[in-house]
């Protein structure tokens, strides 16, 4: 278990809920940041500003979330 058959893409095998875009109000003073510190987007989680955003385009990436949904 855990491994790719012989000829298959792993591709084939990503979740495609994986990615989740969505749109969000930030102070500017986190948009100019630099330090590559995760910071807390309220009620949501912690996110890193993605060393690939531009200045028209920024991208933050979750670490963690604030709420888990796993249930024992």
């Amino acid at each position: 278990m855990g491994q790719i058959p012989e000829g298959e893409d792993y591709k084939s095998y990503l979740n495609p809920e994986s990615l989740v875009i969505a749109k969000g109000y930030a102070e500017r003073a986190l948009l100019e940041d630099n330090s590559g510190i995760a910071v807390q987007f309220e009620r949501v989680g912690y996110f890193f500003k993605d060393p690939d955003s531009t200045a028209d385009h920024f991208v933050f990436n979750k670490t963690t979330a604030l709420k888990d949904s796993f249930k024992f």
